[in-house]
């Protein structure tokens, strides 16, 4: 199963609308760490224009894996809950997420690194499911913060791919 642009479906009223510009300024109003701007640019370059959630944008890397990069405080958190969440107990199944060390990341996204926290993860992708599923859905995904950000895996497993 893989997981195209044009296919995403996100939580309706999500706003999609920013630009490049616009990400990079709420890195520097947050205080981040500059190499998630770096980041941003050295993975366009790679993958292509990212799917922008509300706080992360996500390359689809076309080997399976997305890579997910915070544009805000928020972004930034939710990448460790979901880096850190196979090490804590949870009812809720999520898609194999990790954080990305020194040598998997661009050089010239170790070059910006200020030594502040720098948390970018990849993510296995997922088939989201489609908005209007009329499916069983199990009761942990009414339970998601954000809504119902759940797709299957490759072995037809149902993982939240947001918390």
């Amino acid at each position: 199963m893989s997981l195209r642009a044009e296919e995403y479906v996100w939580i309706p009223g999500r706003s999609l609308e920013l630009s490049f510009s616009q990400m990079v300024d709420y890195i520097r109003i947050d205080e981040l760490n500059p190499a998630y701007a770096t980041a941003l640019a050295a993975y366009r370059k790679l993958y292509g224009e990212p799917l922008i959630g509300s706080t992360r944008a996500v390359f689809l890397t076309g080997s399976g894996h997305v890579i997910k990069v915070p544009y805000s405080i928020e972004g930034e958190e939710a990448n460790r809950i979901e880096s850190q969440h196979v090490a804590t107990a949870s009812e809720v199944p999520l898609t194999p997420t990790e954080a990305l060390v020194e040598a998997d990341l661009p050089d010239d996204v170790v070059a910006a690194d200020d030594g502040r926290t720098l948390l970018i993860v990849r993510a296995v992708e997922v088939q989201p499911v489609p908005e209007g599923y009329s499916g069983h859905l199990p009761g942990w995904v009414a339970k998601l913060p954000d809504g119902e950000q759940v797709g299957w895996l490759s072995d037809g497993s149902l993982v939240a791919f947001d918390l």
